[in-house]
């Protein structure tokens, strides 16, 4: 990269535009040059510009504190008021904008231009703007410039700055290129004079090497992950060992859970057998129950179809009669008929004599109306002739009115000009006034304004002198401020002068006495024997762990014998529910059994009666005729077959449903009684392990006893079994005794490890009082330079403000022979703004009143003209208009008489009117004829229909009564012919037959009643014989028929004893089952333990291998302050970084050269004029000093940009500890790096040395007041 042109504008002390052009005269032909300049003038502001323009970001700002008083998160603040490290505060201030520009080439051979500008339109800061270009070489030969896009701008504080695009262009980021073309000695003087553990730190801030660092505790965390994750694995697999059984263990509990097993198997066999009996005892009930309920049905049934004997008797009645029920309808549908036909007649004849009466009024209704048809046509006749004559009048009208309306066209525009000439007079003599006026009101101002012609002739002059004036005045009376400022910061650092002072004498006598009181206490920690305490502590420890552990194998003896009594108790209750269950299970298993041998037989019985054939013999069977199989007469089961078969199927359904309950209670998963006896016997096999295990744990508890207590003679006449309290007792008092002994063993020693650390902390102490004496000395030298500076700032400021207070006087003085208006110093100084508004209206009005009399006196004059023109206009529209009025006047008269004549005919209505009413009546009567007309045709028509119709019904009525009479006669021959083939009782009526044919009555209803009825008795009576099969069968299952008589003589007994016996199983089953669930628990669990087991240690030896390699890679890089692989690194940067310095070092001087020692960060210098002596660089001369940390800086710089080519380089301040000839070699030194490198360097300093021997210069002064300077090139 390589800089070519800088523009910057308003950034700190210069205001407005300054240009620096690196590839111009005289700076592009200099190997050398220099920038100098006063203390605070600018110097560094250049390169703050350069890095503007280019990164966004200024070295002065980047790292500044932040002071206490500003609120970085309080948004109300935001852009109004800047925080320290804003890069914005370069803004000079009372500007409102400021920007830099840099023009330069760049790695790939264009040439670009980098801006950074901000401003504050208002109150604000508004957000920095960048932008890029680059420069292109168009087809005409001309270079034109292509916009780059940038990443945002630094806001506030500096951050969020995006500069990728800029980096790749230049080839460097903001660190590498400030390392890289600006030099400051200071780092690099630090670096050499540095502690050897501060030496890593500060080189890998130089170099920008942080990365190392941050591996290293990489590195560290991911080994500390690595052990964590190995031992969580090996916590686990150790968990999952101490789980598992032991080989004798799983012998036992395997053979336990086959016995417990079998004697679960056993019980629940027993278990099924008592179920069996319960539930044949309770299907025993419900047959009984049946039967006796069935019984009741039948008498009931019987009882209801007595009832319906009458009904039978009055169904046949209506069976006998049913032939005659089409007669008896065809008579009652006669009478019907000839009701009807009766009452349509006698209604005809009525609307035939209202018919003829309406025909006879129509036709007198319709003569009247044609004579009055007559009437209007006469009417129409009469007034033909004087339509026509009113319609000529018309005529005329209309022609008349045409030239009335053309000669008031006339008139009326007459009188218009005639108004509007008069207006314009009018207006024309107003405007003439209103002139004279303003020609009048502007001369008297004129005149009033003549004292201050002079002023405002020259009231530019004096108002550029006024602004002068109150710009010199603000900035005095800001200066003072400022002057004040300085003195109260003055008086601060006097005080805090005074304090450091105050402070290093306190820091010296407090170091002091911190020695005395360290070689106090170092006296009296030598007289403690420390090994004597520790060889009694470890006495005290050995019988603590001795003692200790007895205590705990006494406490297990103690629950093992608990658990043991525990354990057998447990195992007599498993034994009785094993017994319990087996009962209960042979009690299902035989109930079972015997449902298996009485199920087949029910469902053959039920298939065969049930099946096809059966069904086709019941349909074949007769009443009355004998039954092909059996011969009886009688056939109950011929029809509804199902409800007889019903309790038969219950049956069957019963002992299928029974079977599964079987099933259930036996082999259901978790809860069957097989399940439960198989629990019961591993559970069994459980506890009879863990007696055992007790029993064998107490043995070997006693042997270890008595092996752990010999020499302890009141231990071993204790027994361990029967005497244990009284052990754990002694134990306690034997423990208790070594605790105390231990803890005063320990306490001495704690007072000793207290008073040690003391000493250490007394002697950190010291240090630390040495080093903060040594700072303290520092700050106070600080604070006395910083002190002498604001002094000499304070005297700087109050010369500055007395030049400033005589211009302003003498400038005032000036005014005063100038301004002509009274008490304008008084007017200035109340209000500025006001008063030099008020000067300003004061020109505006003298210049608008003399333009507004010139313009008045034109006007006048052309009024004056044009009101002589407008008077004789007006006298000629006067006589044109006396004529016209005239001749209006006379043909209106001769309208108006026209007009009345033709409003008074034919009673004021037009002829149109006239004709259109006659015509409308005309129409209306014919059209009343026409339907007056219609009406009477259609009522004779009407009359003639309803006669015939009337004639029609009396014909049907004679001959329907005909048919009547023979169908009575027919009906009554047929209740005589019935009435004497019957007995008495049975015997009909005439109005009987009403009730046998009634259509309401439901016939067939009684019928199906009496059905139904006769149905459900046959039902029931072979529902009852089934019942008694049933319960037959049911007792003949049973084989114990002891059972079979305790439920026929004592049923609730046997019940009771049954329920008893099951009870008690299912406890035994209960138990075993229990049992079982405990053993293969823990077989379970054994299992689980070797497969997690097998699990983990794959991923154990995965997790050892991997916690090997961090562990390896740790010791070799790593550590929790990740210095190891830092200083490692940074003891090869160094290597290189001294192999730059020393080319540069041999070009400023041949005596010196630098070497490492070896495999450290220290530096060692090479003095050759000494036979090549070895040198410290805590030796080497101030002027030394500097040279070999310009060496290391260009060497740093040459490291940087090893793959950038960079042009430019600054070196910063440093050259005053030179003597003349060395400052001449480095001077020659800088020169040749053009011719080498191609680098153009610049140099800072504000000595007078430099300005002598660099001729080409930068030079930055201060003009006038206000911190102002400006940029000179020579």
């Amino acid at each position: 990269m390589k800089l070519l042109n800088l523009t910057l504008c308003n950034l700190a002390s210069f205001e407005g535009e300054h240009v620096i052009d690196f590839s111009g005269e005289p700076l592009a032909g200099a190997d050398l040059f220099s920038i100098v300049g006063e203390t605070g003038s600018g110097k560094s502001t250049i390169l703050d510009a350069i890095c503007l323009a280019l990164y966004g970001l200024a070295p002065r700002f980047c790292g500044a504190v932040n002071f206490k008083f500003y609120d970085r998160d309080n948004e109300s603040k935001k852009d109004k008021e800047l925080s320290p490290d804003d890069s914005r505060n370069i803004m000079r201030k009372g500007t409102r904008s400021c920007y830099s520009e840099v023009v330069f080439k760049a790695r790939d051979g264009f040439r670009y231009k980098a801006r950074w500008a901000c401003s504050i339109p208002r109150s604000k800061y508004s957000p920095p703007e960048r932008r890029l270009w680059r420069y292109v070489k168009g087809e005409d030969g001309n270079w034109t410039e292509v916009v780059v896009e940038l990443g945002n701008a630094a806001n506030r504080a500096n951050r969020r700055v995006d500069n990728s695009v800029i980096n790749g262009i230049i080839g460097l980021d903001y660190d590498q290129f400030t390392r890289t073309m600006l030099l400051a000695q200071n780092s690099f003087a630090n670096f050499v004079k540095a502690e050897s553990k501060d030496k890593a730190r500060l080189l890998e801030k130089l170099t920008g090497t942080e990365f190392y660092t941050k591996v290293g505790r990489q590195i560290a965390l991911l080994k500390k992950q690595a052990d964590d994750n190995f031992m969580a694995v090996y916590n686990k697999v150790q968990a999952y060992e101490v789980q598992k059984l032991s080989d004798t263990e799983l012998t036992e509990v395997q053979t336990r859970l086959k016995e417990q097993t079998d004697a679960l198997t056993e019980v629940r066999k027993q278990i099924t057998a008592s179920e069996a009996n319960l539930r044949w005892l309770a299907d025993y009930r419900k047959h009984e129950d049946t039967c006796r309920k069935m019984e009741q049905s039948l008498a009931e049934a019987k009882k209801r179809a007595a009832l319906l004997n009458d009904v039978r008797r009055e169904l046949k009645i209506q069976s006998d009669l049913e032939p005659m029920r089409g007669v008896y309808q065809s008579w009652l549908d006669a009478e019907n008929d000839i009701k009807k036909l009766d009452e349509s007649v006698k209604q005809g004849q009525t609307e035939c004599e209202a018919l003829q009466v309406s025909v006879e009024q129509g036709e007198k209704q319709l003569q009247a109306v044609k004579e009055q048809e007559a009437k209007v046509r006469e009417e129409a006749e009469s007034l033909a002739p004087q339509i026509l004559k009113k319609r000529q009048l018309k005529v005329r009208l209309d022609a008349q009115k045409a030239q009335v309306d053309g000669l008031r066209s006339e008139v009326e525009a007459l009188d218009n000009k005639a108004k509007q000439l008069k207006e314009i007079i009018s207006k024309n003599a107003s405007a003439m006034s209103d002139l004279s006026t303003q020609r009048d009101a502007a001369e008297k101002f004129l005149s009033a304004m003549q004292p201050h012609q002079c002023m405002i002739d020259v009231m530019d002059v004096v108002l550029g002198d006024l602004d002068r004036l109150y710009s010199q005045e603000t900035y005095y009376v800001d200066g003072c401020l400022q002057q004040e400022k300085l003195h109260k910061q003055l008086k601060a650092e006097e005080a805090a002068l005074s304090e450091g002072k105050k402070r290093c004498l306190d820091l010296t006598a407090q170091l002091t006495k911190l020695q005395s009181e360290l070689a106090e206490k170092q006296k009296v920690l030598s007289s403690v024997d420390v090994d004597k305490l520790n060889h009694h502590l470890d006495d005290m420890t050995k019988q603590y762990n001795l003692f200790h552990p007895l205590s705990d194998l006494v406490e297990g003896v103690k629950k093992a014998l608990q658990d043991k009594q525990v354990a057998e108790a447990e195992f007599a209750q498993i034994q009785q529910k094993q017994k319990t269950v087996s009962e209960e299970m042979t009690k299902l298993l035989s109930e079972e059994k015997n449902i298996s041998s009485l199920l087949p037989g029910m469902e053959e019985a039920y298939q065969l009666t049930a099946g096809k054939n059966a069904q086709s013999l019941r349909a074949s069977l007769q009443e009355g005729k004998p039954c092909p199989v059996c011969g009886a007469l009688e056939h109950p089961y011929a029809h509804d077959v199902d409800s007889v078969m019903l309790p038969l199927k219950q049956e069957i359904a019963s002992k299928r449903k029974r079977m599964e309950e079987i099933r259930t209670l036996l082999q259901a998963d978790g809860t069957g009684l097989m399940s439960q006896s198989s629990a019961l016997n591993a559970r069994c096999e459980v506890v009879k392990a863990t007696i055992e295990r007790l029993t064998t744990e107490l043995q070997h508890s006693e042997s270890v006893w008595k092996e752990t207590t010999v020499g302890y003679e009141d231990l071993q006449v204790l027994s361990l079994h029967t005497e244990s309290e009284a052990i754990i007792e002694l134990l306690n008092a034997k423990v208790a005794e070594v605790i105390v002994c231990g803890r005063e063993t320990r306490a001495l020693l704690a007072d000793y490890e207290r008073k040690r650390k003391e000493i250490d902390a007394l002697r950190a102490s010291v240090d630390k009082n040495h080093k903060l004496n040594d700072e303290e000395a520092e700050k106070l030298h600080a604070s006395q330079l910083k002190w002498e500076s604001s002094k000499g700032q304070w005297n700087q400021k109050h010369q500055e403000l007395e030049q400033v207070a005589t211009q302003n006087k003498d400038l005032r003085t000036a005014l005063s022979a100038k301004i002509t208006v009274g008490d304008w110093a008084q007017r200035y100084s109340d209000d500025y703004a006001a008063f030099i508004a008020s000067l300003k209206q004061m020109q505006t009005d003298y210049q608008n009143a003399t333009t507004q009399k010139q313009e008045s006196d034109s006007k006048l004059k052309i009024a004056a003209a044009k009101a002589e023109e407008l008077q004789k206009q007006s006298a000629d529209y006067a006589v044109d208009g006396e004529k016209k009025h005239k001749a209006f006047d006379e043909v209106l008269l001769c309208y108006k008489q026209e007009d009345e004549a033709y409003a008074a005919m034919l009673g004021g209505k037009s002829p149109e009117d006239v004709e259109k009413e006659i015509g409308e009546k005309q129409k209306t009567a014919a059209k009343i004829v026409e339907e007056m007309t219609e009406d009477c045709r259609k009522r004779v028509e009407q009359l003639m229909h309803l006669q015939g119709l009337l004639k029609g019904n009396a014909n049907r009525m004679a001959e329907k009564r005909t048919e009547c009479g023979k169908l009575r006669t027919e009906i009554l021959d047929f209740v005589g012919r019935y009435n004497k083939g019957v007995a008495e009782e049975n015997r009909i009526g005439e109005d009987d037959l009403l009730h046998y044919f009634d259509a309401s009555v439901d016939w067939n209803a009684k019928r199906q009643r009496i059905k139904q009825t006769d149905e459900e008795v046959a039902t029931l009576s072979g529902s009852m014989k089934s019942c008694v099969d049933a319960l037959e069968a049911h007792i003949a299952m049973q084989q114990d028929k002891e059972l079979v008589e305790r439920a026929v003589s004592a049923y609730d007994e046997a019940i009771k004893e049954q329920l008893s016996k099951s009870e008690a199983m299912t406890a035994e089953a209960e138990q075993i089952e229990k049992e079982c669930t405990s053993l293969g628990g823990r077989l379970s669990a054994h299992e689980r333990c070797i497969q997690a087991t097998a699990d983990c240690r794959t991923e154990l030896d995965r997790l050892k291998k991997e916690r090997d390699d961090w562990q390896e890679l740790y010791g070799i890089l790593g550590n929790a302050d990740s210095d190891t692989l830092r200083e490692s690194v940074q003891v090869y940067t160094l290597q290189f970084l001294i192999r730059q310095a020393n080319v540069h070092l041999q070009m400023f001087s041949k005596r010196y050269s630098l070497e490492q020692v070896k495999n450290s960060l220290g530096i060692r210098v090479v003095d050759h004029d000494r036979a090549d002596e070895i040198r410290n660089v805590s030796s080497l001369s101030g002027g030394e000093t500097f040279l070999v940390s310009l060496a290391l800086a260009l060497g740093l710089s040459s490291l940087s940009s090893r793959n950038v080519p960079m042009y430019n380089l600054f070196v910063d301040e440093g050259f005053g500890t030179l003597d003349g000839d060395s400052l001449n070699m480095v001077i020659d030194a800088l020169s040749c790096l053009q011719a080498m490198q191609g680098k153009k360097v610049g140099v800072i300093s504000h000595t007078a040395e430099m300005r002598e021997r660099i001729r080409t210069q930068i030079r930055v002064k201060r003009v006038g007041m206000g911190g102002k300077s400006v940029i000179e090139i020579v």
